[in-house]
This record gives C-alpha cells, sequence and structure tokens, in this order.
C-alpha cells in the first residue's frame, strides 16, 4: 500500500472513530440504505488489489445481508 493510501485510510479511520463517539448517533447522520434501496456507493480505486476488490465484494454481501440493498461497487476514477 503507498504512503499516501495508508494517511488516507488513517484519517479515514481516525475520522470514524470520532464520528461513532459523537453525541448524535451515526445511524441518524449516515444513511447506506433508505426503504430498501442503496442510497451510497462502494468505491474502491482503478486498479484495486486482489485484497481491495475482495474486501468491497464481502461488504457488499454483508450490507445485503442486514438490509437487503445491494449496494453498486464503482472505482474511483480520479485516480
Amino acid at each position: 500500500m503507498q504512503n499516501s493510501a495508508k494517511l488516507t485510510l488513517s484519517i479515514l479511520l481516525t475520522a470514524s472513530v470520532f464520528s461513532v463517539s459523537a453525541a448524535e448517533p451515526l445511524a441518524a447522520t449516515c444513511r447506506i440504505v433508505r426503504d430498501g434501496k442503496p442510497v451510497a456507493t462502494i468505491v474502491i480505486a482503478q486498479n484495486p488489489s486482489v485484497a481491495a476488490d475482495f474486501a468491497a465484494m464481502e461488504l457488499q454481501q454483508y450490507i445485503k445481508k442486514i438490509t437487503g440493498a445491494l449496494l453498486p461497487v464503482a472505482t474511483d476514477a480520479s485516480e
């Protein structure tokens, strides 16, 4: 993993921890499914590693098991 990717991942994980610990519940501020339909997309790199691609598919399947909605997976074209 490149240093910039590691830094980005660290920042996102840190932000997630602070979001979860905020006074307002995360579920009230972050929706990935509404009324059984996806309102978010799982975004991966344009040329993801095998592990990243697998992780995206696993996340997609677990969200489907929990919510019934299949989130789309898209690549980040900005790379």
